[in-house]
């Protein structure tokens, strides 16, 4: 069985169910000394915080009207979500992949 831990950069293996797990480290010391120096460095051309999209008000008012054929517990989602005036990523393209 293998296990990977939040937070923890080791994998965990266990060779039967009764056993307890044993930490293996992933990668070598130097590696992991530079991921963490990397951590507290931001990320080039990614903006440190990003504004909700959010859809449409005519799209909104759509799947407020679709929701009320739902159950009553997924409603709020559709009731809950941002209105904005971005473009519609379905006929958009942000990135050059």
């Amino acid at each position: 069985m293998v296990q990977f831990r939040k937070g923890s950069y080791d994998v965990f293996l266990k060779l039967n169910f009764d056993g307890p797990f044993q930490e293996h480290p992933i990668f070598k010391k130097s590696v992991l000394k530079d991921i963490m120096n990397e951590q507290d460095r931001p990320i080039e051309g990614i903006p440190k915080e990003i504004k909700k999209r959010g859809i449409s008000q005519q799209k909104k008012r759509d799947l407020v009207n679709l929701s009320k054929h739902m159950p009553i517990n997924r409603q709020q989602f559709y009731k809950d979500m941002e209105v904005g005036d971005a473009d519609d990523l379905m006929n958009v393209r942000e990135c050059d992949f």
